[in-house]
């Protein structure tokens, strides 16, 4: 039986999960599409590793299990990489300078001449918010 498909509200169509376990498809698998007149063809990709996400964890899909060796010459690298992190110095935080109230005077009033002063404007503004 040739099941048919519908298209959602995006243009995507979700393949059976029968049909994804028979050509070991899951997701994150590169499919190719080619449309000749009426009909369209989904070719999956072999050979390319694709990244899928297993317990939590990105794993690589390569069909041949990890020696020893490479899983330990990995840990190590990435140990490595954690340490010299760990060492190379934080960046300063950015120092934030003092108010320029005058500036922001300028900005809120322009060229408006002002009867009260600075410190009245100032306090004001502080009740406000």
């Amino acid at each position: 039986m040739i099941p048919k498909l519908m298209l959602d509200k995006a243009g995507r169509i979700n393949l059976p999960k029968r049909l994804r376990d028979d050509l070991a498809l899951g997701a994150g698998d590169i499919v190719e599409v080619e449309c000749t007149g009426e009909e369209i063809r989904l070719t999956p990709l072999r050979g390319q590793r694709s990244l899928r996400k297993k317990r939590g964890v990105w794993a690589s899909r390569t069909g041949e299990p990890l020696t020893q060796e490479t899983v330990e010459k990995a840990i190590r690298a990435l140990w490595r990489e954690r340490t010299i992190t760990q060492l190379s110095p934080a960046k300063p935080a950015k120092q934030r300078g003092r108010p320029d109230f005058i500036t922001r005077l300028k900005k809120i009033y322009r060229a408006k001449s002002l009867k009260v002063s600075g410190a009245e404007l100032v306090s004001t503004d502080r009740s406000r918010t």
